[in-house]
């Protein structure tokens, strides 16, 4: 089995995961299934189908292809796709066989509002910014929201950390006409072991990787153990990135946060400065999970692409913003006039 969808025990019809409801729906009957319900029906199923390697790639891209179990068309992917819809019928597909194994999640956070709120945040958060060029953005065009799963590493770990700093402490008076300075110079040193639980890095590569870290962070206490179904009605990444590979980037975390933590132990003194640092991590045990992400593609009045993405659990939008430069001038200009007076009138105090 490569290929499976959750089909309504009722009318037949495509389920898909609400974020409203947090239960399946099937849109043509208005059914509503519980994960606990949705156990006990098999759903359809398709396989993978072979094709020559000579034939395997796409514009220079590897794809593969998968037989949908709902209309029997093609299915055509990239390798780190794992949920998708068919072109032809438009049905939700999860590729069960390519999260099997050491790919299965461990993770998952359900997106928590759906396509329509997403829309609606997005333009709150476009309206709060002062200076995009008037009507570039027109609320009616939602087309380009797509809700995609991707795959993150998380995790738990403990360090040994070893600190060291140097710091001055300061003290001045005056005793007559003369003024005295004192300064003591200290060593400071620190050791001990500090836990972490839920850092969180994206385990794909490419611009996917961009927007995925852009939404951070995410709620993971919320995190509930994996549920294939919750993948049917959205796009899905698997992860390309592996434990090895991002291992060093996980050591500069705990690095940076030791640092954090211990440099915020070292008070009251009037400078701090060579701060040196020496973590040991142990015990790690990651978790392979995957998170909501509302991804955003806008053509705007000028013909240029934006790119933002939208955390799907929080709500955090990223993403970079057109610019209205003549208003933005027109402020500096204005605020440089007014600094320019400010600064005239103090002088004509003290004429």
């Amino acid at each position: 089995m490569a290929v499976v969808a959750y089909k309504c025990p009722n009318c037949g019809a495509p389920l898909t995961f609400s974020p409203e409801s947090q239960k399946f729906e099937c849109s043509f009957c208005g059914a509503a299934l519980t994960e606990e319900e949705l156990k006990n029906i098999a759903p359809a199923t398709g396989e993978e189908e072979k094709i020559p390697a000579s034939q395997g790639a796409k514009d220079g891209v590897e794809v593969s292809l998968y037989i949908c179990p709902s209309c029997g068309a093609q299915i055509v992917t990239a390798p780190t796709t794992v949920a998708t819809s068919c072109l032809y019928c438009h049905s939700p597909v999860v590729l069960e066989g390519r999260l099997r194994g050491a790919f299965h999640p461990d993770l998952v956070i359900p997106f928590s509002f759906d396509r329509e709120e997403a829309q609606r945040r997005f333009f709150d958060w476009v309206k709060k910014k002062r200076y995009i060029p008037k009507g570039y953005f027109e609320s009616g065009s939602t087309e380009h929201f797509m809700g995609v799963y991707y795959p993150y590493w998380v995790l738990g770990c403990n360090s040994w950390a070893a600190y060291t700093a140097r710091a001055n402490q300061v003290r001045v008076w005056r005793s007559g006409r003369r003024e005295y300075t004192e300064t003591r110079i200290y060593k400071i040193e620190r050791d001990g072991q500090i836990g972490f639980e839920h850092l969180t890095r994206c385990a794909l590569t490419g611009e996917g990787n961009k927007l995925a870290d852009s939404v951070m962070p995410f709620e993971i206490r919320k995190a509930i153990p994996f549920q294939l179904p919750y993948l049917s009605g959205f796009r899905a990444e698997m992860r390309n990135i592996e434990q090895k590979s991002i291992e060093p980037v996980f050591q500069e975390d705990v690095e940076k946060y030791a640092q954090q933590i211990l440099d915020d132990t070292v008070q009251g003194y009037s400078s701090v400065y060579d701060q040196n640092i020496g973590v040991l991590i142990k015990d790690m045990n990651y978790k392979y999970s995957l998170f909501p992400v509302w991804a955003f593609t806008y053509q705007g009045a000028d013909g240029k692409k934006y790119y933002y993405a939208m955390n799907g659990q929080t709500g955090k939008t990223a993403g970079v913003l057109p610019l209205d430069r003549k208003k933005l001038l027109r402020d500096c200009a204005a605020l440089g006039t007014a600094i320019a007076g400010f600064i005239a009138l103090l002088g004509g105090l003290f004429v």
